[in-house]
């Protein structure tokens, strides 16, 4: 699978791809049956993730819960297996540790409260999630902060079933799950109680050159109070996350309730510490917004509204939009025809960049034979006929659109814009061809390719042309 296929499973569109990991692909799409963004981890068949991705399906099926990233739907073809989820549009925790290092020990407090909020939801209904880490936590606009990634989770009666099997991340795996032990939800604390150091001291206790040395330090190696690398941690906090980071998971809470209970009365947080989470949201942001400059990060984000708001409207109208910009980008051919610059020399490439190749030729032979009539750069005197004329607009247009429209099935912007350039190369070399053209008015014509050609990139650079090969697979 990749982003060019655009539409997968009958219903949802693919916008962009948000990253690739060790074996899946995770893509945005707009889901036009629910009319909703969501998220799309994508497992090819061939790869060994394929089990975690029906464990992650079924044991998501058994969470909902406002802190624990919702799974909708998990379906599979030949090609590969599907996770359709809610889409998160925030920031990672990881993201906000390497930017800020470490954290203030009520944002620290904060984040681990509601972490420990949606585990303790997760150990009710029986699921242990086996691999807590700042890259499995999502902080979202609102002050939420999300689980995600429930691939390596267990239901608790299928933990005998994976004692052999190494499963987590080692500098933050518990010394039973590195031992290959039968675990419990106590695994769960340890993870935890391993993020929230990292937040308070910007240290992971058992970070390590390699996953051995790491795994010797989580089985062997006695941690360091976080106090001893921040003073300012109370020794309630100290005494919390290092009776949570315990070797023997005997000596752990009985539940992740307890260590909340003792985490949160270790420090006098406000009643409305979500306030807290969601006022680090907007520091971070401002932060990026900054180093890219805070009116290109504002334009940027204007744009991404605006695609998607457009995006939208388009996926649940596409018959109509797509008849709708047909007529109006014919429109704006023949007014451009008017004016004192050939701007129409633009449309068979727009035609093609935006149609598919039948509909392409349909829409540029018109309008070659109006421009012909009108000849507003003196082709007739070129030719000295007027019947030549024509006949020359009718086959140079409609080649460029055909090979426009299919060298742009497979849509990007950068392969779009390519295209636009290959099919306004076409168009020059064909004018050129005109024995008469230079006495006519080569400058004229020249100076209109080029401004048309700035125009059409900048339409190109603010269209969202993702969703218009909706319309153009429609018409095939």
């Amino acid at each position: 699978m990749h982003t060019a296929e655009k539409t997968i499973l009958d219903r949802y569109q693919i916008i962009e791809e948000l990253g690739t990991g060790g074996f899946s692909t995770v893509y945005k799409a707009f889901d036009s049956k629910m009319e909703r963004l969501v998220a799309i981890k994508f497992i090819p068949s061939h790869s060994k993730a394929t089990t975690w991705a029906k464990r992650e399906a079924k044991t998501s099926a058994h969470l909902n819960h406002p802190n624990i990233a919702t799974i909708h739907e998990y379906d599979e073809t030949e090609d590969g297996h599907y996770l359709i989820m809610e889409y998160l549009e925030g920031i990672n925790l990881r993201d906000v540790l390497e930017a800020k290092e470490k954290l203030e020990i009520e944002e620290a407090i904060a984040i681990a409260s509601q972490v420990a909020v949606a585990l303790e939801y997760a150990h009710i209904n029986f699921v242990v999630h086996k691999d807590i880490k700042p890259e499995n936590l999502m902080i979202i606009a609102d002050g939420r902060v999300k689980i995600m990634d429930f691939g390596t989770s267990r239901l608790l009666s299928q933990m005998e079933q994976s004692k052999n099997t190494l499963v987590g991340t080692p500098s933050y795996m518990s010394p039973e799950q590195s031992r290959f032990e039968i675990t419990d939800d106590r695994c769960d604390q340890f993870s935890l109680g391993t993020v929230l150091y990292e937040m308070l001291t910007g240290k992971n206790p058992f970070e390590a050159a390699t996953n051995k040395a790491c795994l010797y330090k989580v089985q062997n190696q006695e941690v360091a109070p976080p106090s001893s690398l921040l003073k300012e941690i109370p020794e309630e906090l100290d005494n919390a996350i290092l009776k949570v980071l315990s070797k023997d998971r005997e000596n752990r809470y009985a539940t992740i309730t307890d260590f909340r209970y003792k985490v949160e009365r270790s420090y006098n947080l406000p009643a409305n510490s979500r306030q807290i989470v969601k006022n680090l949201y907007e520091q971070f942001v401002e932060v990026e917004e900054e180093s890219l400059g805070p009116q290109i990060a504002k334009r940027d984000n204007l744009l991404e509204i605006a695609r998607d708001i457009i995006g939208r409207i388009y996926a649940k109208n596409s018959n109509f939009v797509g008849k709708l910009f047909s007529v109006l980008l014919f429109v704006a051919f023949v007014l451009s025809i008017g004016s004192g610059l050939w701007l129409g020399v633009a449309y068979p490439l727009l035609v093609g960049v935006t149609h598919r190749p039948k509909k392409a030729i349909a829409l540029a032979c018109p309008a070659a034979l109006l421009l012909g009539l009108f000849a507003p750069i003196g082709l007739k005197a070129a030719f000295g006929s007027i019947y030549i004329t024509h006949l020359f607009h009718i086959l140079l247009w409609t080649a460029t659109a055909l090979i426009v429209s299919i060298l742009s099935l497979k849509r990007s912007f950068k392969n779009d814009a390519l295209v636009y350039l290959i099919g306004m190369l076409i168009l020059i070399s064909g004018y050129l061809l005109l024995p008469g053209l230079k006495e006519a008015g080569l400058d004229k014509v020249m100076q209109s390719v080029s401004l048309s050609l700035i125009i059409s990139l900048a339409i190109l650079s603010l269209t969202p042309y993702d969703y218009l090969d909706i319309g153009k697979k429609d018409e095939s």
